[in-house]
This record gives C-alpha cells, structure tokens and sequence, in this order.
C-alpha cells in the first residue's frame, strides 16, 4: 500500500490515507472484561495475538488479526487454527469482532483451502504463506480493511 504515509512508534506502524487511519500493533493486549469497553478487550481471558490491523474510516472500524506460526504441515495448521477461532470469537474493538484472523505461515499445501481468498471472506479465517523469498499480494481481509 504505497499511497498509504506510513510512519513507525514503538510497538506499532500508523498510517494514513484518504479519511482513513490505520495501526498495525505488535502483541497487543486484549484484557479481559465482562462488560464492552471502548478500545481493544476480550469477552474471555486476556489474549495477545502477534500482530492486529486496526483501520479507522469515518463510518467505521475493521479489525484484523494475524497471528505467526513456525510448521506448516497440515496437522499442525489444522491445530493451530483453534488460536484463529478463539480469536475471532473472543476478541473485541468497542463491540466490533475482527473482520478475519489469519494465520501467517512459512509454507503452504499443508491446507490449501485455508490459503483461499474466497474461502477466507467467507469464514473469516485462514492461513497466509508469507516467507522472505516469497513475494506475495495483500490477502484479501487486509486489502479490504484498507480500502483497496
């Protein structure tokens, strides 16, 4: 995202870009309550995903979370899709739920229907490859929450 000005403050990258803000948090906390609070919460315990893309528009806030993991083959993704479920479920910004959660992965095949763009805006959840010699697109939950 290129148009996008984007400058780093400690834990995080803001960014702007026509109307919208945008945050990308490392390990943010969100600390449990039973009772919607403005800003980041869980319904259940406390969680800290790795990373969470907030973007602000003037009608609305989305929500992404990404969360690494280090094996990729199938029973390992397939395991550590319970983090991407409980995350999607239990995470709030004020009473948003996050738009997706993705797990990001060094290598794929191990569940190709995961790394599906459809299948991801449709369930919300999914795997993304990303690895240094990889070059990849934006996957579609993100590009989404930008306003691409």
């Amino acid at each position: 995202m290129p148009e996008w000005q984007w400058t780093r403050r400690n834990d995080r990258w803001i960014g702007s870009f026509g109307g919208r803000r945008a945050e990308l948090i490392l390990q943010p906390t969100f600390r449990s309550r039973d009772v919607e609070v403005p800003g980041l919460w869980s319904i259940s315990k406390e969680r800290v995903p790795d990373l969470v893309l907030r973007v602000d528009s003037t009608d609305r806030t989305r929500l992404v979370v990404l969360d690494a993991k280090y094996r990729a083959s199938r029973s390992n993704i397939l395991d550590a899709m319970e983090s991407a479920h409980i995350y999607q479920d239990s995470l709030r910004i004020g009473s948003r739920r996050p738009d997706a959660t993705l797990l990001l992965l060094p290598a794929g095949g191990g569940a190709k229907w995961l790394e599906d763009p459809a299948f991801q805006s449709e369930h919300r959840v999914g795997v993304q490859v990303i690895s240094p010699q990889t070059e990849i697109e934006l996957p579609r939950p993100i590009t989404e929450a930008l306003g691409a």
